[in-house]
């Protein structure tokens, strides 16, 4: 599961330089609707959520302002870059809503999500949202810690929202977080 960057689909180049993590966060088209539905099922069979196929993220990513993004670490091979990660979201007026996220178990707490969400939150407010929203499981304490220190407040809940391969459905928790947060704070 590596890409490198002569896929133009990709929009890697050799002027794209690794974050401070380490990371390359690419957005990602039609090409690798493979490559995120492995992500997934491979990011949440530890929950024992049912993994999302190439169809879905086709159907997903075919909605107006979607965006699908690979988080990447550099590879073995000049150029490559190899997914760790993934997100999909969406801009739609003020608002962006993220639709998944999800990192390979191997490469949590490196810095790969908080990449990934960095890039989201710069490219909703390009896109004019000056909000972010998201869902997650009540039983998923790490990602309800780390929305948490990344700002974010709950806002409501879905009861019985997420379904669970060998168990009860679970509640998903609503996240908000305003976006420009800090430039808002020193403009007061």
């Amino acid at each position: 599961m590596s890409t490198d960057n002569s896929d133009q689909e990709n929009s890697v180049s050799q002027d794209d330089k690794l974050d401070a993590t380490g990371h390359m966060v690419v957005a990602v088209g039609a090409a690798s609707l493979n490559i995120l539905a492995a992500l997934h099922a491979a990011s949440f069979e530890d929950v024992g959520d049912d993994p999302w196929d190439a169809v879905a993220f086709a159907r997903m990513i075919a909605m107006p302002g979607c965006t699908a993004l690979l988080v990447c670490v550099p590879g073995d091979k000049p150029k490559a870059l190899v997914p760790v990660g993934f997100a999909v979201f969406r801009v739609a007026a003020d608002e962006a809503e993220l639709l998944t996220i999800g990192v390979l178990p191997g490469a949590r707490r490196k810095g790969a999500a908080e990449s990934v969400m960095r890039h989201i939150e710069r490219s909703a407010v390009a896109g004019g949202a000056r909000h972010l929203i998201l869902e997650v499981a009540q039983d998923n304490m790490a990602a309800r810690q780390f929305y948490l220190r990344l700002g974010f407040k709950q806002v409501g809940q879905r009861p019985d929202y997420y379904s669970r391969a060998n168990g009860p459905r679970v509640t998903a928790y609503i996240l908000r977080r305003d976006l420009n947060e800090n430039e808002q704070k020193a403009s007061n």
